[in-house]
């Protein structure tokens, strides 16, 4: 008995909050019409040394573009696009929009629970700031687990994205 107790009280800690940890104050609703073009590289990464693109939250690889175009075609697909050596490249991604204004793309979402539970997760969420941003939620879970053991680990990035709108003014 005690040790089912231990067991529910350990999954129960371990759990983990999934929603945007920007403020509502702070972000600007987005719907179907919702289309930019911003900057590559990140205006403001917490906790990072280094800048972050777009193109690497998106998993796309290796691109040297200076900017990227967002638009979302209807509430369960984005396309990415980019000129990059005088050639437009595009990229669609699917997911959803969410009811609190921001759209969520999984791009990788496995997991099983059990005694030997595994998860190996990549979401996206994003949305508009209040001053015309795009404001990136990237979180990673690349988890193992048996009974109480647990290895690997899980990060949450969030990083804003100047619009290139914003940056000509």
């Amino acid at each position: 008995m005690k040790l089912r107790l231990i067991i529910f009280s350990y999954m129960i800690l371990a759990s983990c909050s999934t929603g945007m940890k920007v403020p509502m104050s702070q972000i600007q609703r987005i719907d179907f019409d919702f289309a930019g073009s911003f900057k590559n590289k990140s205006l403001i990464v917490a906790d990072q040394k280094e800048l972050i693109t777009l193109t690497d939250i998106f998993e796309i690889g290796e691109l040297e573009a200076e900017s990227i175009d967002l638009k979302i075609i209807n509430s369960t697909s984005v396309e990415l696009s980019s000129k990059v050596n005088g050639l437009l490249k595009s990229w669609t991604f699917h997911g959803n929009l969410s009811e609190q204004g921001y759209f969520e793309v999984y791009l990788r979402n496995n997991y099983d629970k059990g005694l030997k539970s595994f998860a190996d997760i990549k979401r996206i969420r994003f949305s508009k700031s209040t001053n015309g941003n795009l404001l990136v939620d990237d979180y990673v879970r690349n988890e193992r687990q048996f009974l109480l053991w647990r290895v690997g680990g899980r990060k949450r990035i969030q990083s804003e994205f100047e619009s290139i709108s914003n940056s000509e003014q």
